[in-house]
């Protein structure tokens, strides 16, 4: 639990924590650890081991001291002892530059500091509190799963030594939410009331849980990176090659255990998008692997055609069939072949461009059991789309807006020829200047499938997910798209009013620099893509 990372301060004050009154069944032996992460960067890091009625583990926080803690548990979940080491920050040694016992009695914290002892009030059944312990903080989130999932429970704070409150609420059977201090967390659990992952919104910090096999790769050392950082607990990853005219590397997420888990392939925007959709320091796909497989629900996703070889384009007029929709039932086909999927429970999810063209993999593919288009339910014309994103651009650019227009002017020709094309052109394989090497047959082949109309003839179940701070696609586009759609027996529209084209939460006019924030997408988005595909109907 973390209300903020503070530093630790070798004082009687302000090294108190909280404990007192019970819990009896304190779960089975478990081992792992606790990464705090903002953005790309790790700054807390929290191995534990629960052994019986104790746990005891280590935190690591940038730049500070490491801290070592040794808590024997009590009856109703709360903490008879807890012991504290702290150790300097530059120390390499193994004796600790403090030692700090806390034993909770009664309505009472007796802090032993080695050279002085004292008595501290609180609140009978008080649950001590240690910053940055997600290990301990579970004392919480079990005492509220035992009655019911809501709880207001008193704590005893280290930091400070005073009481505070710690209130859960349950959201659905594998949510809730912990406040304290003002500062409110949003935590994956399991049905006992392990913390199995989560976030702290206000801070912009994510919360991840590994396992112990994880956790040993990691060391003791903060400032992993997001490129080694593991999956969550309970989650498994292996690399896996899709086939193709170009062999693509690709990463299959699944839950722990052998399945059949019903599974995803996720499908990029335009561009040479990796397997994770990296934009910036943003990883969408790989939020929404992870997400999906901690909610029981398999994921598939490879790095593009245009990424691995680029070359492979050159002077061959290609189509949006090469560019995308060939290697996406390419991913379908190979996920039904892993012994772990229900290889009639698989669904596709298209981003921007994928979610376009998602209607026409749905009618190649006559396996799917639904679509998912996420942030890409447009039918306008993309030259006219890609007009009106600059305009836009330019107008929240402040100074920088004569800039964007120059780069506009330097499409127009382009874009007046693509206007002007007709199906005499479709054999054109000419590249079009400044559009990535596509050709009027590129852009005739697009404009020929109208997304809605073709999803019209597309009957397994569809998701639509559309973030109403999306300049890219905006929301009126996805009423156009719905309007043209007409009546369809098993649609599910989801908006989502704080969210943008990449599906991260933000605030105010959307601009483009909100892409070279670190975020992370919406777990509440990625829940309720869960919930559609695990409700599919089976057949």
């Amino acid at each position: 639990m973390r209300h903020q990372v503070t530093k630790a301060i070798v004082t009687a004050a302000g090294l108190l924590s909280a404990a007192a009154a019970g819990l009896a069944a304190q779960g089975t032996p478990d081992r792992g650890a606790f990464l705090l992460r903002a953005g790309s960067d790790t700054v807390v890091i929290e191995h534990f081991a629960r052994l019986g009625d104790s746990v005891q583990g280590s935190i690591r926080i940038t730049g500070q001291p490491r801290q070592d803690y040794v808590a024997h548990l009590g009856p109703a979940f709360t903490i008879r002892t807890l012991g504290l080491s702290l150790f300097r920050a530059d120390a390499t040694d193994t004796q600790p530059a403090q030692r700090i016992r806390v034993t909770m009695v009664g309505d009472s914290a007796i802090v032993d500091l080695g050279s002085t002892v004292q008595r501290l009030g609180t609140t009978a059944g008080a649950v001590a509190l240690l910053n940055n312990s997600f290990a301990l903080a579970e004392q919480f989130t079990r005492r509220a799963r035992a009655v019911g999932g809501s709880a207001d429970i008193p704590a005893w704070a280290l930091s400070g030594g005073q009481t505070i409150t710690v209130s859960l609420r349950a959201v659905g059977a594998d949510s809730m939410t912990l406040k304290v201090g003002g500062v409110a967390e949003r935590l994956r659990v399991d049905a006992v009331g392990r913390i199995l992952g989560g976030a702290i919104p206000s801070q912009h910090l994510d919360i991840i849980r590994v396992d112990a096999v994880a956790a040993a790769r990691l060391g003791n050392t903060t400032g992993v990176t997001a490129t080694t950082l593991p999956p969550p607990v309970g989650v498994v990853e292996r690399t896996i090659t899709v086939p193709g005219p170009v062999p693509l590397p690709g990463t299959l997420t699944l839950p722990v255990g052998k399945g059949p888990f019903r599974g995803v392939v996720l499908v990029h925007g335009s561009g040479a998008g990796d397997r994770d959709e990296t934009v910036g320091k943003n990883k969408p796909f790989r939020d929404i692997a992870w997400g999906l497989a901690e909610r029981g629900v398999a994921v598939l996703r490879y790095d593009k055609r245009a990424k691995v070889a680029p070359g492979w384009y050159a002077n061959r007029g290609f189509t949006v069939f090469d560019e995308t929709i060939q290697d996406a039932l390419g991913a379908l086909t190979l996920l039904r072949q892993q012994p772990e999927i229900d290889a009639k429970q698989t669904v596709v999810l298209g981003h921007s461009l994928g979610g376009m063209v998602a209607p026409r993999i749905a009618m190649a593919d006559a396996g799917l059991a639904g679509v998912i288009v996420m942030a890409g339910a447009t039918r306008v014309e993309l030259s006219a789309q890609m007009a009106r994103q600059y305009r836009y651009i330019a107008s929240v650019s402040g100074a920088d807006s004569a800039a964007v227009m120059a780069e506009w002017e330097k499409l127009v020709p382009a874009m007046d020829r693509l206007r002007k094309l007709s199906p005499a052109d479709s054999s054109d394989t000419t590249p079009l200047p400044g559009l990535g090497g596509t050709s009027p047959k590129y852009w005739l082949d697009l404009a020929a499938h109208d997304p809605a109309v073709t999803m019209r003839d597309v009957h397994v179940p569809i998701l639509v997910l559309q973030g109403m701070r999306d300049y890219q696609v905006p929301p009126d586009q996805l009423d156009d798209w719905l309007r043209v759609l007409g009546p369809h027996q098993s649609l599910t529209v989801k908006r989502y009013p704080a969210l943008s084209h990449l599906m991260i939460a933000g605030s105010g006019p959307p601009r483009p620099a909100e892409y070279g924030i670190a975020g992370h997408v919406d777990t509440l988005m990625i829940a309720d893509i869960a919930r559609f595909v695990r409700g599919i109907p089976r057949h």
